[in-house]
């Protein structure tokens, strides 16, 4: 005789002795503490308030946030472009050779105004004569301009560059144009006044004193990683896209 119950017995079955399954849902106490049958409800937190050890992860107060997602970018000088144009933050060389040509009209004809006032003025007036044969017969020209002229010219140009630049918006006439900012390398800010007349200062330094460093500076924005000229890289700033970082 088995000792098995007979209930218990099936012919060629060992799973005749082993223990009864557990109950199917609804056939003894609920699966949960508590008596419910739904799952126990804990608390939720939002991501920034969500409790953590020190260490552990992001989350709450004192703990840096989650990685930008690739192609993205947080902070001016901490971006690495992506591979695609259209996510870089920095202005192209194309925009910002149009907007200092648009600058560069605009200070012109302003300089030559102001030059031809001063010389009708007789304001520092400078004269140079010059003498030519023509058949036998000496012939006297005399050309003058005011002395001041050029000089006006270079304060106005540094004054320009100075108060657009170093303002909260950080454009000039032709930044404005192309769609363009000039701002703080780390921050994105404004680069003040100070900062924007020593930019300035630099590159009208090369173009005077050193003709083919600023042809350089001119041209290093077609291959700089953020798109910088030499004087960018002294007064450490960068020239941005408007429509990413908008003026405030």
């Amino acid at each position: 005789m088995s000792d098995v119950p007979p209930d218990r017995q099936h012919d060629g079955d060992p799973s005749g002795d082993q223990p009864p399954p557990p109950p199917y849902p609804g056939s003894g106490p609920p699966p949960y503490p508590g008596g419910s049958g739904a799952p126990p409800q804990y608390p939720t937190y939002p991501p920034s308030d969500y409790p953590q050890a020190p260490g552990s992860g992001y989350g709450g107060p004192g703990y840096p946030p989650p990685p930008a997602p690739p192609g993205s970018y947080s902070g001016i000088g901490r971006y690495e472009p992506a591979g695609n144009p259209d996510l870089s933050p920095y202005a192209t060389y194309g925009s910002r050779v149009g907007g200092w040509l648009i600058d560069f009209v605009i200070l012109g004809i302003v300089g030559y105004l102001l030059g031809l006032i001063f010389d009708a003025g007789h304001i520092a007036r400078v004269n140079i004569t010059t003498h030519t044969l023509t058949h036998g017969t000496t012939v006297t020209h005399v050309n003058h301009f005011s002395a001041l002229g050029p000089v006006i010219q270079v304060v106005i140009v540094l004054l320009y560059g100075a108060i657009m630049c170093g303002s909260r918006r950080g454009q000039t006439v032709g930044m404005m144009a192309v769609g363009a900012r000039a701002v703080d390398r780390d921050t994105g800010g404004p680069i003040g006044f100070g900062r924007a007349l020593g930019r300035g200062a630099m590159e009208y330094l090369l173009f005077v004193l050193l003709f083919i460093p600023w042809i350089i500076d001119m041209l290093f924005p077609a291959w700089d990683r953020r798109s910088q000229t030499l004087h960018d890289k002294v007064s450490k700033t960068v020239v941005v896209k408007a429509t990413m970082y908008p003026p405030t």
